[in-house]
């Protein structure tokens, strides 16, 4: 919550203990909030020495190939930032992805806010960058930060998108704060690929079976994105 070592030290054991291949990326949680000299000239210093070794920026499968994107600026505690060298990398990456059926883009911070629940933080600049990873064909850019599972098509937000991209963000899986609509649990997003579909599928814990339930399975096909 507040970046400080006994925080991370917890979160290096639990992230330790997932076997699968692990993408990690900062939030806004990671750094300083109250320390300004930690802030100001090693905003992300315990984060690099608990975290970062433990996870890959990117991850290529056969049907889906993953990119990360830090999207923290340490001098606001929520508003996200993507820089334009980093997009540049990114749209780099995408190009150089073309091969593989699915690409996709991870990030902290959201595009938009839906209706229902509003957020701050969202990312300076979204219909640019928005724009950009359609037109270098992303077929989804995923976020947290704001607490509730959502799959809208980007054009609900922006209308001039180019290209058919999906704006995904995932509910709290592990923390008390829950922030979705009213009477919903903790949840995460599973994703599902084969060559010629996508799917998102919300999972819920239940109490009374103590225990993630699927819930409604929203799936895209390959036609959708032309």
């Amino acid at each position: 919550m507040r970046a400080r070592n006994g925080q991370f030290k917890a979160a290096r054991h639990f992230l330790e203990s997932i076997s699968a291949p692990r993408l990690i990326i900062p939030g806004n949680h990671d750094v300083p909030l109250f320390s300004l000299f930690m802030r100001l000239l090693r905003p992300f210093g315990n984060y690099n020495k608990w975290i970062e070794g433990l996870g890959a920026r990117e991850i290529i499968f056969d049907e889906a190939a993953i990119f990360c994107l830090n999207t923290i600026n340490y001098l606001r505690h929520q508003q996200g930032n993507v820089s334009r060298e980093d997009l540049r990398k990114t749209a780099e990456w995408l190009d150089a992805m073309a091969g593989v059926p699915w690409r996709i883009v991870v990030m902290h911070q959201h595009l938009a806010n839906v209706p229902w629940r509003r957020r701050p933080g969202i990312i300076r600049d979204a219909a640019m960058i928005v724009n950009a990873l359609a037109e270098h064909k992303a077929h989804a850019i995923l976020c947290g930060h704001v607490h509730y599972h959502n799959v809208s098509p980007a054009s609900d937000f922006f209308p001039g998108v180019k290209r058919p991209i999906l704006l995904i963000t995932s509910g709290t899986a592990t923390h008390k704060r829950v922030r979705g609509r009213e009477g919903e649990t903790n949840s995460f997003n599973m994703l599902t690929f084969t060559a010629d579909q996508f799917s998102i599928t919300p999972c819920y814990w239940i109490d009374e079976k103590q225990d993630y339930i699927p819930g409604e399975t929203k799936s895209f096909t390959r036609e959708y994105f032309k």
